[in-house]
């Protein structure tokens, strides 16, 4: 199929940055969309319990994790809409040949979902829930989430390497096959217990070693080339355990300490490793030892803290921080998960989140509505391009509050949303178009 035109139809609502007040925590909107209950009936968590890793959202529909329960006990995968209906256990992890223990989170390429087990398994799962597969298996486990690159997919976990620490970067190709730990760390390169990220033929992570700060790396997508980036001072921050966002040419991330504060830092870097900057130094009050990762939409930086549960956003160059919203003393131990965002609202989970009768407690999915949150500013660029007879389709993954729409014919007026298809490659959304009809026009229109 090919696509004639392409609009510029950008329906952005533009929100005001400079002057605004400062947003109080207590005027915004926060729900409880699922708990993840005991049925008192199995004496199981049926449903799963323990949500680790981030969300993901595509459309309107949020997909995670839970490192336990559900049917075998060794957690579940899930999908559930962005208004708390139609939860959805899509499939139970512990039976035979299937591993367990899924909690760095899901990536998605096409119609597939891809994660990790922390008992060494790479997987992938239709969004249906169908089509489970087991990809690879390792004897290390691997903690960290996947990332993309074209038909790649690469990843942080242990292995039976000899050199200390163990940890190792390994790639394998979506259907499974070509497995390769390409990178080992050593005593000479420190350890890394992160999710990378990637931009064409480069990922970029950070390490660390032992008593000290750590650092921030680069290497070929191949293992090649190695390069330390940045050594922390313990003033810029201490040991990065959140994995890095990558936007243009800046890397963002977190440390769990050190700062002017002691309690943790957000830190901007460039991808050569020059322009190192503390955005923020956390003082306890506003939280400390921030350890999920950030998400970033138009200007404005998104995270949580571990200790004080803290929601928290700020821009890109260190101005206007705010806590949005604190866990502590309600919610468990009150250390969410990184958020994901759309439009003006925050959506999470907490892996220790209500306690019941018994005193167990499960986790909570949860969204949290900002009355004025920044929104992206400006219209998000839509990029296209024909590759092998088909029409590929893309923009920013940070435009997570507009949804891809198309229609064969303008005099109609009818535009329909595009909701299957859409795959996370690098920093951006695509979509390869597989529609029949010779013209076709695109636009992105804010949700």
């Amino acid at each position: 199929m090919k696509c004639r035109y392409l609009f510029g139809l950008f329906f952005a609502v533009l929100v005001a940055l400079g002057n605004s007040l400062p947003i109080q925590a207590q005027s915004n909107d926060f729900r409880v969309l699922y708990t993840f209950t005991l049925n008192t009936n199995t004496a199981y968590f049926d449903s799963g319990a323990s949500p680790t890793g981030n969300l993901l959202l595509l459309g309107n529909t949020l997909y995670g994790t839970t490192a336990s329960g559900g049917a075998f006990g060794a957690g579940v995968i899930y999908s559930i809409n962005t208004d708390g209906s139609g939860f959805t256990n899509l499939f139970n992890f512990g039976s035979a040949g299937v591993g367990g223990g899924p909690n760095g989170g899901l990536i998605c390429l096409g119609e597939k979902l891809f994660g990790t087990t922390s008992d060494g398994s790479v997987f992938s799962i239709s969004t249906n829930g169908s089509d489970f597969a087991n990809l690879t298996y390792s004897s290390g486990n691997m903690t960290c989430g996947l990332v993309s690159s074209g038909n790649t997919l690469y990843g942080v976990g242990a292995t039976d390497s000899t050199n200390w620490p163990g940890n190792s970067v390994f790639a394998v190709d979506t259907d499974g096959f070509g497995f390769t730990n390409i990178f080992d760390f050593n005593s000479s390169t420190g350890d890394t217990r992160q999710s990378l990220a990637v931009s064409g033929n480069t990922l970029y992570g950070t390490a660390g070693f032992t008593n000290e700060p750590g650092m921030v790396f680069a290497m070929n997508t191949d293992g090649s080339s190695f390069t330390n980036l940045h050594n922390f001072t313990a003033d810029e921050g201490y040991e990065s355990l959140a994995p890095l966002i990558l936007s243009g040419n800046t890397l963002y991330g977190t440390t769990i300490g050190g700062g002017a504060q002691l309690n943790g830092t957000v830190f901007a870097i460039n991808a050569d490793g020059s322009g190192f900057t503390n955005l923020h130094d956390f003082n306890g009050t506003d939280g400390s030892m921030p350890q999920a990762s950030l998400f970033l939409s138009g200007d404005t930086l998104y995270g949580t803290t571990f200790f004080g549960g803290n929601v928290f956003s700020l821009n890109t160059n260190g101005s206007n921080f705010m806590s949005l919203y604190s866990f502590k003393g309600k919610f468990g131990y009150g250390a969410p998960s990184g958020v994901v965002v759309s439009g003006n609202t925050l959506y999470g989970t907490v892996p220790e989140g209500i306690s019941t009768a018994n005193g167990t407690t499960n986790g909570i999915i949860f969204a949290l509505t900002v009355p004025g949150l920044p929104r992206m500013a400006i219209s998000p660029p839509l990029g296209i391009i024909d590759l092998n007879e088909k029409t590929v389709v893309s923009w920013p993954a940070q435009a997570t509050n507009f949804a891809l729409q198309f229609t064969t014919d303008l005099s109609a007026g009818k535009w329909t949303v595009i909701t299957n298809g859409i795959a996370v490659a690098g920093t951006n959304f695509v979509f390869t178009n597989v529609l029949n009809d010779s013209t076709a026009y695109f636009r992105l229109k804010e949700q």
